[in-house]
């Protein structure tokens, strides 16, 4: 018989679903299906099964894309007063806050930033592939506007941005091993 915590966790997870489900039903209806790729939401449904599996690997994966893509997210929301759709802000704030709470309560990925990079490289490759490039998903086809000062051309925008990407990934699964980490020793 499962745990009232872990049951809890579960139930953490399936609400984070349903978040994204109405956030994905959204884009579906205003015929923004490629939006539904984006590697926020797609960490967020990584995120959400990592809660409802008790997997920290899938947690770390998930956490480590939706708690920097959040910070941009807000910078846009706030910054460029950008049109944020109000299903947005239970996927990017609600699963960035059980990003941060997954290491203590699911557990840490020792490598979760390898698991990390592994989403990305899926995402990338799905949009590049399977979206259209005037979407441009992920950045998977051209160099978005204002991104620009990460390279001019495609080739030094694909460098700079991976090699930011590695960065921050393991930088974020540091901070959250750390967590974990904290909260063992208590």
């Amino acid at each position: 018989m499962a745990s009232v915590g872990s049951l809890w966790d579960r139930g953490l997870g399936l609400a984070l679903l349903v978040a994204i489900a109405a956030h994905d039903a959204v884009a579906l209806r205003d015929g923004r299906a490629a939006d539904c790729c984006w590697v926020c939401n797609v960490s967020a449904v990584v995120l959400a099964l990592g809660w409802i599996s008790r997997r920290p690997e899938l947690c770390a994966a998930g956490g480590i894309w939706l708690l920097p893509g959040t910070v941009v997210w807000l910078s846009d929301v706030w910054l460029a007063n950008s049109h944020i759709i109000p299903t947005s802000y239970g996927v990017h704030l609600g699963g960035s806050a059980l990003a941060l709470a997954a290491p203590r309560r699911i557990g840490s990925a020792a490598k979760g930033w390898l698991w990390a990079l592994a989403l990305l490289a899926v995402c990338l490759v799905f949009s590049r592939y399977f979206l259209s490039a005037a979407a441009n998903v992920n950045a998977a086809h051209q160099i978005p506007t204002g991104w620009e000062v990460l390279g001019d051309s495609r080739g030094v925008f694909v460098l700079v941005a991976g090699a930011l990407a590695v960065a921050a990934a393991w930088l974020v699964s540091a901070g959250l091993n750390w967590l974990g980490r904290r909260h063992a020793q208590r």
